[in-house]
């Protein structure tokens, strides 16, 4: 299993404590980055709504004498016990499967989750001049499944739905959410091609 952390995916994790924390991978797939965690000595659960990554990573962990909670759930974590607190939330390249009305359910359910700690999270961006270019040839043909539809919502190949941010959009969403941005960047400067925005959100007390 290829368990090399990006630049970019380092400098998001490095501020979690060295001391024992218990972290949320939301999104795990394979469990490259829950294994990774597990090691350095954390208690770690992995979750993602693929049932076959998450068998695969069951099985990574065991290959490496790892003892990580895998589980599966449903695109809005509703299927999480709400009385579970993790000290330190990641959520990488997750939140632009979501629609709008998603997105906003998925945020209020990680600060439910969340201890007074942090967000880790990351998500790719566009160039604002090729946001039109969302609706192509697979637009009309998906668009009819779903109500309520935004400029950015994308279908990929006919299969799934993506939402394309620009980098202003994405911040101003973040900034209207309870969380408070305590860094932002994006992966040009850890040798990336600039498309991808990485951010650490903060839960304060209301």
């Amino acid at each position: 299993m290829n368990e090399v952390i990006l630049p970019s995916e380092r400098w998001l994790l490095e501020t979690i404590p060295q001391t024992l924390m218990n972290i949320l991978d939301i999104g795990c797939g394979a469990g490259r980055i829950s294994n990774f965690l597990a090691k350095a000595g954390h208690i770690v659960t992995g979750i993602d709504v693929s049932k076959q990554l998450i068998n695969i990573a069951r099985r990574f962990a065991a290959n490496l004498s790892l003892d990580v909670n895998y589980h599966v759930v449903d695109n809005d974590l509703t299927n999480i016990h709400a009385n579970l607190k993790f000290d330190y939330i990641l959520a990488f390249k997750v939140y632009c499967y979501l629609p709008a009305e998603g997105r906003a359910r998925f945020l209020q359910k990680v600060w439910d989750l969340l201890s007074l700690g942090e967000l880790a999270f990351n998500s790719k961006i566009v160039p604002e001049e090729y946001i039109h270019e969302a609706k192509d040839e697979y637009y009309d043909k998906e668009a009819n499944k779903y109500s309520f539809l935004k400029e950015g919502d994308t279908f990929p190949l006919g299969k799934g739905y993506v939402h394309w941010f620009t980098a202003e959009q994405l911040e101003r969403e973040l900034i209207n959410s309870a969380f408070i941005i305590i860094s932002n960047e994006d992966d040009s400067k850890f040798h990336g091609n600039g498309l991808y925005k990485l951010f650490h959100l903060k839960k304060l007390e209301k």
